[in-house]
């Protein structure tokens, strides 16, 4: 190689990876919109299922580089039960996730008997969630400390709500009314302690 074809690529070097770097970074600024990036971190039970965000799927067990603000996550396998979640995260915050699917069928059945570390895994999260979901709706309907209560021509409980089946965090309270004017008493005996009937989902029987 001659000298002057030796200057000339340690000239082309520098450059083309000026032209690499500005390459990568125009993907990146493509991907995030210009608006930063953001991080989920998964873990799934099985390892195996598929994980979509947003109808894409991403890696179901380690980092994905995403857009700030909001997503929605779709877990499924075969002989399990799909589990979704929807979350909102900002510029330079990480998201973690765990998915513990719950089996429907004997596929999933036989999965989880071969793999009884990770069924205890599953209960142990189900039961700290459920704990937890307990203290947000105390937190939130904060006549549930009373509940249940039998009063005069009256009994009330709480469970869960036909307006929203789905979230574990929102209630109604069931009512049943032993004679008609137990419905009024009822009332009365809620709004002595902080509730409006027009702010709370009340499903009344008799």
């Amino acid at each position: 190689m001659e000298l002057e074809d030796i200057k000339q690529s340690r000239w082309l070097l520098p450059v083309m990876a000026g032209a690499l770097l500005l390459v990568v970074v125009l993907l990146v600024t493509l991907f995030t919109g210009g608006e930063g990036t953001a991080r989920i971190l998964t873990r799934s039970v099985p390892d195996d299922l598929v994980l979509t965000m947003d109808g894409k799927q991403i890696d179901a067990n380690g980092e994905t580089v995403i857009k700030p603000g909001s997503h929605t996550l779709v877990a499924k396998r075969s002989g399990f039960a799909d589990e979704t979640q929807t979350f909102t995260i900002e510029k330079d915050q990480t998201y973690n996730v765990t998915f513990f699917l719950d089996d429907n069928g004997p596929e999933g059945r036989e999965w989880y008997d071969k793999h009884p570390n990770e069924e205890l895994e599953k209960e142990a999260e189900k039961g700290k969630e459920f704990e937890e979901n307990g203290k947000k709706l105390k937190a939130k309907y904060p006549i549930l400390e009373k509940l249940p209560f039998l009063g005069p021509g009256f009994e009330i409980n709480y469970g869960q709500s036909r307006q929203h089946p789905d979230d574990p965090l929102t209630i109604a309270l069931y009512i049943k009314v032993i004679y008609p004017a137990g419905k009024q008493i009822a009332i009365d005996w809620l709004k002595s302690n902080g509730v409006e009937p027009g702010t709370i989902e009340i499903i009344w029987t008799s």
